[in-house]
């Protein structure tokens, strides 16, 4: 990241929630819309999890949306496969993702946590916590939570992490078929578009910037780093991209970190009633 731009490691933040899929559904459509996608993701394991931080903006979220920033991890429900560098898992239904949620009202400076199965060991960070004074600015102060999802070698569960203190896991047999390692480690930005009128709204993701307006600009998922299956930290390129809405949301891998070891993933975009439009 450019000198000029100044991080904190915020002590208050909108909400913050853990997000996780046991069951599978699919994950671009929530609530009766589209989940729209900006994000980076690399297949370079298998991990045994992820570290990141993950920036605080207050976005411009419609009635009945929200817009996420994020940290996943993904597994497949095939036994049988065995993971080959590079390439892509026949499946990621297994996934639990941390970051930060804004979905325009009260939900969007309270701590919440939501996945099967997760048990809270920490109450530093209380369910319900209200946060406040830790927007991030376009071409300024930049603010940001550090979050992880990682396994410890021999221990079947998965830990969660923020700000350096491990807050809880997810509780063994939450996923049927044995949630073990990551094979999908993924970083970026979502929003919900629910379509009124045949017409995509205009939910910002991130800043509200594209990636491509750099990172004095957009939001960016900083110093990402994999945990390898040795529990010890991997340096991870997040090559890969998704992006299901290029007109109104773009990704960029920005390399490495100038800070600190790990990668820079930025993400955002405006949102508008033409992103559909071929």
């Amino acid at each position: 990241m450019p000198a000029n731009v100044n991080r904190e490691v915020a002590s208050t933040n909108h909400s913050f929630r853990l997000f996780g899929r046991p069951t599978g559904e699919t994950v671009q459509n929530e609530a009766n819309g589209k989940e729209e996608i900006a994000a980076a993701y690399s297949v370079a394991g298998p991990y045994h999890g992820a570290y990141a931080a993950i920036p605080i903006w207050r976005t411009r979220v419609e009635p009945n949306e929200f817009s996420k920033s994020y940290l996943l991890i993904g597994g497949t429900v095939d036994r049988t496969y065995r993971p080959i560098r590079g390439k892509d898992p026949p499946d990621i239904t297994y996934q639990i993702a941390v970051g930060m949620a804004n979905d325009g009202g009260v939900k969007s400076r309270c701590l919440n946590l939501e996945c099967g199965g997760f048990i809270q060991t920490n109450s530093k960070y209380a369910l319900g916590t209200s946060f406040r004074n830790s927007d991030s600015q376009v071409g300024g102060q930049t603010y940001y939570i550090t979050v992880g999802i990682y396994r410890i070698p021999g221990e079947p569960v998965w830990r969660v992490s923020l700000n350096g203190d491990e807050i809880g896991h997810i509780q063994e047999g939450t996923f049927p078929m044995g949630f073990f390692e990551s094979l999908h480690n993924e970083m970026g930005g979502r929003i919900l578009n629910t379509n009124p009128g045949g017409r995509h709204t205009m939910t910002q993701m991130g800043s509200g910037m594209y990636a491509s307006s750099g990172p004095n600009n957009a939001a960016t998922i900083a110093f990402y780093m994999a945990v390898n299956n040795n529990g010890g930290d991997q340096l991870d390129n997040p090559v890969n991209s998704i992006v299901t809405s290029p007109k109104c949301y773009d990704v960029m891998n920005y390399g490495n970190d100038k800070v600190r070891p790990g990668y820079d993933v930025g993400f955002g975009g405006p949102g508008g009633y033409y992103c559909n439009q071929s």
